[in-house]
């Protein structure tokens, strides 16, 4: 179709018509709530402050309450909606713990902190509806929330895991530590992952020199082999310990993620060199060289003993267990080509371009299931991973595009396009068996970042994404929806939190309509100013070109059309017609899943 309006006196509009039962697409009037409402996405808010806020983990319980937690300095605004609730840190960067409802409305917030450097990486809840938090704290600080008081001290680093009941109040604390520094040795104690079963808490970090991993009145000494050493610590749900285990070889090793299930905890993150994983034998993995990091997942039993390991890509960032299936999944980046298969088969995986995402299945016992790569011409990582119920997995991660160049995120026959702005976040929904369901987008413009830190279930299915972005950011992920948050100053990292519902909400087939007339372009360059509601691109080709679809315009080029397409998004965007020559154009709007008018 061809559209008959003036470049120079109207605004294109890019409107996909998108089909839903008893659901809109029109984006909501914000209420009072904290969150943002629209569909498919069920809500989002963003809190910040003067400045760097973020949202490393949520949590949610039994009544769709969901609970946050981060660092943020400076002074912070912890309620989106139309109330106040101010904190202020006490030192370089301090704890909070946030309580939203299931509407979204801003329940609770709670500091902990000291005059040093504090941060909570993860939060967990037990099926009593307990929440436990782990971290990391400098110098001195009061772990209760509450008017009691519960002190933990150190002259370094320390890993703290923290207590509290269904109320936010203090049931108990513990620290990891290390001796006193001097010399030049400064001890460093830190936990970013968190798992809870019927048999206990697990616990994993990283640590160097020396530290005792017993909280109580006993000694349970780890030594690290070089730089900073994994390590995994097991306590019961009164906080009392069970084990510990460490990994490492002489340079620094880096934990990232950890699982757990009935039978025992996976660990996933990266080294350099030789590892051995069995403390009580011989599991070595070896990266290509010592200055190259290579990715692991490793098993241990409920009683810490050695199960199996294996490489899992140049980098993983998450991994997730499905219990009912008896699955592990892991997720990362990898570049150049890897064997995704442990065993003694091969799974090759190749980036399409630089470096791209993968989504690795094996059984609970470490063999292959599958390998799955997500990639476009430019870089795309892989950074988290959660099961449903049903055994629905969802990876999220980062993208970048080119103007015509999207992320296929099917990876079955089918295609699943997304093209980003600049670099978006995605968020793809697979079945058990490794078929497609849904793929979802949302990002900002090219001086916007985001940074995806954690992606749960709620007992609904619906998924949850909690992160930290720089500029403004787009949270809605319907193609032709906007629910813009913007962060508190353009180099301030704010916290979001995004949770869409769990079927696919829409599918976008249709065509963008509007109309543009034929028009004399003269070929020197031109800037026409076009408004969209929904991004995509725009083609000017000359009126003697016969146009059936995309491919006939993008299959060869020349000086009678825009072989690349102008991307168009926003209020304005320049409409640019260097390099045609002269003559009368038709103009052809695709929108960004790749419906051509």
């Amino acid at each position: 179709m061809r559209f008959p309006k003036s470049f120079l006196t109207t605004n294109l509009r890019l409107i996909t018509a998108v089909a839903l039962v008893a659901i809109s697409l029109a984006i909501e009037t914000p209420s009072t709530t904290a969150w943002k409402s629209f569909t498919p996405q069920i809500n989002a808010t963003s809190f910040g402050g003067t400045g760097l806020d973020y949202a490393f983990s949520t949590a949610i319980d039994t009544s769709g309450n969901h609970f946050v937690v981060g660092g943020f300095n400076g002074s912070t605004d912890f309620d989106p909606g139309t109330g106040t609730t101010q904190l202020t840190t006490n030192g370089l960067e301090d704890i909070y713990i946030s309580k939203f409802n299931s509407s979204g409305d801003f329940v609770w917030v709670k500091r902990i902190g000291s005059t040093r450097d504090d941060r909570a990486w993860a939060i967990t809840l037990d099926a009593s509806g307990n929440f436990y938090i782990a971290g990391y704290f400098g110098g001195s600080a009061d772990f209760d929330p509450g008017a009691g008081t519960s002190s933990l001290t150190t002259n370094d680093m320390d890993a703290f895991i923290l207590k509290l009941d269904s109320n936010g109040d203090f049931q108990w604390v513990k620290q990891i530590t290390g001796p006193a520094s001097g010399g030049g040795v400064f001890n460093t104690e830190f936990a970013n992952s968190l798992a809870v079963t019927s048999t206990g808490l697990y616990a994993s970090g990283e640590f160097s020199n020396v530290a005792d991993f017993d909280p109580g009145a006993g000694t349970s000494n780890l030594v690290s082999n070089g730089g900073n050493d994994v390590f995994v610590v097991k306590l019961d749900l009164s906080g009392s310990y069970q084990w510990a285990k460490s990994f490492g070889a002489s340079g620094t090793e880096i934990a990232r993620a950890l699982a757990a299930d009935s039978t025992g905890v996976y660990v996933a993150g990266g080294f350099r060199g030789t590892v051995n994983f069995n403390s009580a034998g011989s599991a070595n993995l070896s990266s290509p060289d010592v200055n190259t990091v290579d990715a692991f997942l490793v098993k241990l039993d409920d009683q810490g003993a050695y199960q199996w390991a294996t490489n899992v890509g140049n980098d993983v960032w998450g991994v997730a267990v499905d219990v009912a299936g008896g699955y592990v999944y892991s997720t990362g980046t990898f570049w150049g080509t890897q064997d995704f298969n442990p065993g003694s088969g091969t799974s090759n995986l190749t980036p399409v371009g630089q470096d791209d995402a993968y989504l690795l299945t094996l059984n609970t016992d470490g063999t292959f299931v599958r390998a799955i790569r997500f990639g476009g011409s430019l870089v795309e990582s892989g950074r988290r991973v959660a099961v449903d119920a049903s055994g629905n997995v969802v990876a999220t991660g980062t993208f970048t595009t080119q103007s015509n160049s999207p992320v296929d995120f099917d990876p079955g026959a089918g295609t699943a396009n997304l093209l980003a702005v600049y670099t978006d976040v995605y968020v793809v929904k697979l079945t058990r068996s490794g078929s497609f369901v849904w793929a979802r987008q949302f990002g900002g413009s090219q001086s916007t970042s985001e940074s995806i830190w954690r992606v749960t279930f709620d007992l609904d299915g619906n998924v949850v994404v909690a992160g930290s972005f720089v500029g403004t950011i787009d949270l809605d992920t319907s193609v032709d929806g906007s629910v813009g948050q913007s962060s508190n100053g353009p180099t301030n990292d704010d916290a979001f939190v995004a949770k869409m519902a769990s079927s696919s909400g829409y599918t976008d087939t249709t065509a963008p309509t509007g109309s543009l007339a034929l028009k004399t372009i003269r070929a020197d360059t031109r800037s026409y100013g076009h408004s969209t509601t929904e991004a995509g691109k725009i083609y000017l080709v000359r009126d003697s070109v016969v146009v059936t679809d995309l491919a006939s315009i993008t299959s060869s080029a020349d000086a009678d059309w825009n072989v690349s397409g102008i991307n168009i998004a926003g209020v304005n965007t320049p409409v640019v017609s260097d390099g045609l020559r002269d003559g009368i154009y038709y103009a052809y709007g695709v929108d960004r899943s790749e419906n051509f008018s």
